[in-house]
């Protein structure tokens, strides 16, 4: 695995918590790096989430932080500027609530979309 192999072992990624923008690398994290967890997760030429969920469990198991912190910057910056209705689709999800009390939630944590 190259990236084991790569100067990842040493390098840590500072970058804003929470992210400001959905592109990694304007948040600080190199283009390699990004670039190297795009391929990975590729299945037949697309992004496998399921892929990207394994690697973010395999680091954290072997304590592979910078691993783990970079699957996880990269998950929040694909669900940062996901739609609504993608996400419910994307990860099977049903809408519990109905119109009006989304509209209560969403104004009682307004501060999430300020995030």
């Amino acid at each position: 695995m190259v990236f084991c192999t790569s100067s990842l072992l040493t390098t840590s990624f500072f970058y804003p918590q929470p992210l400001k923008t959905s592109s990694l690398t304007d948040s600080g994290v190199p283009e390699w790096a990004v670039q190297w967890i795009t391929d990975a997760i590729k299945v037949d030429g697309k992004e496998d989430l399921n892929k990207l969920f394994d690697l973010m469990n395999a680091s954290n198991e072997l304590i592979y932080n910078t691993l783990t912190e970079l699957t996880c910057a990269f998950t929040a910056a694909k669900l940062k500027d996901m739609d609504d209705k993608v996400f419910y689709a994307t990860f099977g999800l049903t809408r519990d609530f109905t119109p009006e009390e989304e509209a209560d939630v969403r104004a009682s944590n307004k501060w999430v979309e300020d995030a």
